[in-house]
């Protein structure tokens, strides 16, 4: 019998979720499992620069992993014939790649396309199955979209998300640095997660959202970065539709990481794996040298002009 009545909790309104026909995952990576089980792939075409929980969950479900490259402008630097049974992984880093550019690489290789816009949120799907992440966007603990031509999952388990929010709720009170091991904790939990449906409480809170606001104040707090900094910016960047980060190339990375850590400024090196690879690949340069400044909803303007001229040696 339900329960009506009591104290209040979080409500689901089922027409406020940016992607409310997708399908719903505990995370990115376990939806990247359900494809590869769903539709039987035996290899997949992964770049070198990528996160090692994609790699693992890979490697989880018994597919190949062969690596390819990307160029300077983040496109993969890819040219074999991809077979049945087998994929080509495209993430769209940083949201450097317009849905027009997915659009024609899902004209070329169809269903053999997976297209990872776990940096890329506001990035709408072509076609092709396309993954997307929520924690890298909004304050919940877990969560992932995924658009595929298979139907729906109808008997996967749903996540509970309640006991890995303490850190993101304590956010609004405490430092991050207070609930930081937390955070560490929870991910390390992810790399055994099973494949479970979004829990009740995330696509509560994702239905919740300003989006426009969200994509808006991004988009704004990126542009401010760039007018101040692409000037010293080692790559070319666009500016994308409700940006991740604004990543800033530069030579003495670990420098300026120190200087922004000083001032309570917390910049990530996303995929440390990477840094594994030969010195001379492009990728190990990306690893070691893109500063994945913050950009989002959080910060105002003058945020976002400290940084900079911090990032300046101002």
């Amino acid at each position: 019998m339900k329960e009506i009545g009591g104290y209040q909790a979080f409500g689901y309104n089922p027409d406020g979720e940016f992607y409310s026909d997708a399908a719903k995952f505990n995370l990115a990576r376990t939806a990247l499992k359900y494809l590869i089980r769903a539709k039987g792939i035996k290899k997949i075409y992964i770049p070198y620069f990528m996160c090692d929980s994609v790699i693992n969950a890979c490697k989880d479900e018994s597919c190949r992993v062969e690596f390819y490259h990307i160029g300077k402008d983040f496109r993969p630097m890819f040219d074999k014939h991809v077979c049945e049974g087998e994929v080509l992984y495209l993430a769209n880093y940083y949201g450097q790649i317009s849905e027009e550019e997915i659009a024609t690489f899902y004209g070329k290789f169809g269903e053999r396309l997976i297209v990872d816009n776990a940096q890329a949120f506001f990035s709408r799907p072509c076609g092709a199955d396309t993954v997307y992440t929520c924690r890298k966007f909004f304050p919940v603990a877990d969560g992932a979209y995924l658009f595929s031509s298979l139907p729906r999952p109808e008997d996967l388990v749903k996540d509970r998300s309640s006991d890995r929010m303490r850190h993101v709720l304590t956010r609004c009170e405490d430092t991050a640095s207070a609930h930081y091991g937390e955070f560490i904790d929870t991910e390390r939990a992810f790399e055994t997660a099973d494949v479970l449906e979004m829990s009740e409480l995330t696509q509560a809170l994702m239905s919740v959202f300003d989006y426009a606001f969200v994509k808006a104040t991004r988009e704004r707090n990126f542009g401010v970065l760039a007018d101040a900094l692409s000037g010293v910016n080692g790559i070319d960047v666009v500016r994308p539709e409700g940006p991740f980060c604004y990543p800033l190339y530069v030579e003495n990375a670990q420098q300026i990481k120190s200087r922004l850590l000083e001032n309570k400024i917390y910049v990530p090196t996303l995929w440390p794996n990477v840094l594994s690879l030969p010195q001379d690949f492009y990728e190990h340069s990306l690893a070691a040298n893109v500063l994945p400044l913050p950009c989002d909803q959080r910060y105002t303007v003058d945020d976002m002009k400290l940084v900079a001229a911090l990032c300046a040696g101002k």
